[in-house]
């Protein structure tokens, strides 16, 4: 007699790593025809998975990352993109200087990080430059060329 999961295939997840099979979001995975019982540990197969802590948090993941690297729900562990830790959500006042064309992605799916090296545009003469986010917040939305312009004209005396 011995485990009912293992008729169907000895080392199937659900014997192997109960508790990797316990986060198996099975309502997403329907359609695959894929089970916790019918697929192994190394298995390269992206599924979807459901958090133990907090049943929204949804995600894909491979199997073999999930059973023997120890991945376990990204939004948990912070390292998805929520609208507070972007560029829109943290600095709104940077947005209009944020360069559309040259970056990668919009405001709002771009890291807020201080170390963020962006394109933007410069308040005063328009033109595109890269500086880090620190760098905009501390010094003002200029480029460096308007940035010494204006340091010029603040120390030359006024006729």
């Amino acid at each position: 007699v011995g485990c009912p999961l293992c008729l169907v295939l000895p080392n199937c997840l659900a014997h192997t790593h109960p508790k990797v099979a316990e986060e198996w979001h099975a309502e997403l995975n329907e359609d695959s025809g894929l089970t916790p019982k019918n697929v192994s540990a190394g298995s390269m197969k992206k599924v979807h998975w459901r958090c133990r802590q907090v049943k929204k948090h949804c995600w894909k993941a491979v199997i073999y990352r999930r059973a023997n690297e120890g991945t376990g729900c990204p939004h948990c562990a912070r390292q998805t993109l929520i609208i507070a830790n972007t560029l829109q959500g943290a600095y709104p006042k940077l947005v209009p200087y944020y360069h559309l064309e040259l970056n990668r992605q919009k405001a709002n799916a771009s890291p807020a990080g201080l170390n963020q090296i962006y394109w933007w545009y410069c308040r005063t003469c328009r033109n595109a430059y890269k500086m880090k986010v620190r760098s905009m917040l501390e010094s003002g939305y200029d480029c460096l060329s308007c940035r010494a312009r204006q340091r010029i004209q603040e120390k030359s005396p006024t006729a």
